[in-house]
Formats: C-alpha cells, sequence, structure tokens
C-alpha cells in the first residue's frame, strides 16, 4: 500500500510543479526568476511546507494559522515579483 500511496503523491506533486510552471512561464515577464522550472518547483514545495506546518500542527491557534498563510503567500510573492536578489 505505502508504494501505491507514494506513486500517486508523486504523479500529484509532478502534475502540481508542471502546471506552476506553465503559469510562471505565460508569465515569464514579470516573474523575477532566470530558471522557471526551478522557481515552480521551490514554490510548490515552500507551498507543501507551509500546508505541512498548518496541517499536522496540532498546538497552533487558528490566529497562526493565518499567520502563517499571510506570510508564506507575501513571501513568495515578493520572491517571484519583487526581489532580484536570488540567482535562480
Amino acid at each position: 500500500m505505502k508504494d501505491e500511496v507514494r506513486k500517486i503523491m508523486d504523479q500529484q506533486s509532478e502534475k502540481i510543479q508542471a502546471e506552476t510552471f506553465e503559469i510562471l512561464s505565460e508569465n515569464a515577464d514579470e516573474v523575477h526568476a532566470e530558471h522557471l522550472e526551478v522557481t515552480s518547483l521551490l514554490v510548490v514545495d515552500f507551498i507543501s511546507s507551509i500546508v505541512d506546518r498548518i496541517v499536522f500542527s496540532d498546538d497552533l491557534s487558528e490566529d497562526k494559522r493565518e499567520e502563517l498563510t499571510t506570510a508564506g503567500i507575501d513571501a513568495i510573492y515578493k520572491m517571484l515579483y519583487k526581489s532580484d536578489l536570488h540567482p535562480w
């Protein structure tokens, strides 16, 4: 069962990364990134990390969950559209 679940999760992850890449590619002139494939992978991993923390941290208040969500969205936006500092 573990292998089946891993396979499904890997397929979903690849699909999400591909869709993220497609969206970034469609807006490439606005995105501050040279390597859109790498950037899309980082965005997906970052979002996944935020979701995992919110979903699996039982000790987080609703306010803290909202704060994490807002801070995560803000960080992604700044990374993609406001910063020339990252090398990828």
